[in-house]
């Protein structure tokens, strides 16, 4: 079971029980709390029919607000491997989902209107503060694995890499139409859709020495500039400028700052020699 509550002046408000699936750990797949104290939480399901059920819930002081359902289409060769993203923010929830053909939302029908390889799309999808959809944009599918994303200044900041459920070219990147290929090496992207589904910008990380899937974590974006974080081979770039510090050690964790025009502003790396102490996910602190 997924447990809710509010904790109010020494006393629980209310507390709320939800069944899930399986582990509810492995359920949860967003939980994020609005500007104005609206907590939205998305719960995976279990896949029927072709489809993948997400349940959408928004919670406030009082209570439950509402409940929606989400079915991302299930299916060869992508299943469950490119999970929706969300983020939050004084609009409502903000999704972002790479699929064939169509979404459901609320029981609507939300189609692909740009198609890419296979007929696959990267789809934006926003609702409101009271469970609406409230506005859809899209483009074809780019050839990149998204694994987090971030709304901030009214567009959508994404990061990734090159691994292609799709086609299975993991080595490739398609923001233009055009194909642009790392190999032998898989890239980490970040990327930024505005609100029409076109890209602003696009930049490539690469590591040279090794052929590792990057799981990049955006931390905060300020103004053009986004900083992120991920653990780094030797002999990663960063538009051409190397960023690695250490020639000794088995990888690097680094906190970059980089211009989606202009390339690196700054780096800070930490070096570790065994693979054992690796660190975990970093959060930012937006105080």
């Amino acid at each position: 079971n997924l447990v809710t509550a509010f904790y109010n002046n020494g006393s629980w408000d209310w507390v709320d029980q939800e069944q899930t699936s399986g582990y509810a750990y492995n359920s949860l797949a967003y939980q994020g709390l609005g500007d104005d104290g609206t907590l939205y939480t998305v719960l995976m399901g279990a896949a029927a029919s072709g489809y993948l059920d997400y349940s959408i819930t928004s919670a406030s002081t009082t209570g439950t607000n509402w409940v929606r359902m989400l079915e991302v289409q299930y299916e060869a060769p992508t299943y469950n491997y490119m999970t929706p993203l969300f983020d939050v923010n004084e609009s409502g929830l903000h999704m972002f989902l790479t699929t064939s053909n169509s979404i459901k939302y609320d029981s609507q029908t939300i189609l692909c209107p740009l198609g890419g390889e296979e007929g696959y799309c990267n789809m934006w999808v926003s609702v409101d503060t009271n469970g609406a959809k409230q506005s859809m944009v899209s483009s074809p599918y780019t050839s990149i694995h998204f694994t987090d994303m971030m709304i901030e200044n009214g567009s959508m900041y994404l990061t990734g890499n090159t691994r292609d459920f799709v086609s299975g070219s993991d080595t490739e990147s398609n923001f233009t139409g055009q194909k642009i290929s790392h190999s032998p090496r898989y890239a980490q992207y970040l990327a930024v859709m505005d609100d029409e589904g076109d890209w602003d910008g696009h930049m490539a990380v690469n590591e040279q020495s090794n052929n590792y899937q990057m799981l990049p974590t955006l931390l905060e974006v300020e103004e053009s500039s986004i900083i992120f974080s991920d653990l780094y081979l030797p002999q990663t770039s960063v538009n051409g400028a190397l960023i690695n510090d250490y020639d000794d050690v088995d990888a690097e964790y680094i906190i970059s700052k980089v211009n989606i025009d202009t390339g690196i502003e700054w780096s800070t790396n930490i070096g570790y020699a065994n693979p054992t102490s690796y660190p975990g996910s970093v959060q930012s602190d937006e105080q």
